[in-house]
C-alpha cells in the first residue's frame, strides 16, 4: 500500500520552488531579465534542491511482521530481536523521538460506528483494524517536522513518515 507522496512528486514539488527562486534571485542581482544566464541558474538550483528534498522528505514505510522472523539489532545489547517485540516497542520508540499520540476528537460517525461495534456479536481482533495511530511533535516544532503514521494491518506494523524519521527509527531499534 502506497502512503504519502511518492519520489516524483517529491522532486517536482522541491524542484519548481527552488528553480524559481533560484531563477528570480539571480535576475534580480544581475539586473537582467529571467531568460538565458537567470534560467540556467534555476534548473541547477531546482535540481539540487530537488534532489535533496527527495533525501529528507519523501515518504517512506517500514514494516515490521509479528509472525516472521523479521530482525532488528538491539542497540544496548546487540541480541536479535522479533518482529512481535519491536511492535510493542515501537509507541516508545516513537516517543522517545519526541512525538506523542494525535487523540482526535470523536464526531457523530465516530459514535454511531462504535455503537454497530458494540451490538455485534463478532469480537473484532486488532489484526483487522482499519485505524492509524498518528504521532505528531509537541508546539511549535509540529508544524515543521511532520507526523509519523502507524497502521495494523494482517498481522504486520507498518510505519509511514519522511525519511530523515524512518531512519531515525531504525538506528533505534
Amino acid at each position: 500500500m502506497e502512503y504519502g507522496p511518492g519520489i516524483s512528486a517529491t522532486f517536482l514539488y522541491y524542484f519548481t520552488s527552488t528553480a524559481i527562486v533560484f531563477a528570480f534571485i539571480t535576475a534580480q542581482s544581475l539586473g537582467t531579465g529571467i531568460s538565458g544566464f537567470p534560467q540556467q541558474v534555476g534548473l541547477v538550483g531546482g535540481i539540487v534542491g530537488g534532489l535533496i528534498g527527495v533525501y529528507f522528505n519523501r515518504t517512506v514505510t517500514l514494516s515490521v511482521s509479528k509472525q516472521a522472523g523479521v530482525k532488528a539489532e538491539s542497540q544496548k545489547s546487540g541480541k536479535k530481536k522479533s518482529g512481535k517485540a519491536i511492535a510493542k516497542t515501537l509507541p516508545q520508540l516513537i516517543e522517545a523521538m519526541g512525538y506523542e499520540l494525535v487523540v482526535e476528537p470523536a464526531t457523530e460517525e465516530d459514535a454511531e460506528a462504535n455503537d454497530k461495534t458494540e451490538a455485534d456479536d463478532k469480537p473484532e481482533t486488532n489484526d483487522q483494524t482499519d485505524e492509524f495511530d498518528v504521532y505528531q511533535r509537541k508546539g511549535f516544532s509540529k508544524f515543521f517536522s511532520g507526523k509519523i503514521f502507524v497502521y495494523q494491518e494482517n498481522g504486520e506494523t507498518v510505519v509511514s513518515s519522511r525519511a530523515t524519521h524512518i531512519r531515525a527509527l531504525k538506528r533505534l531499534l
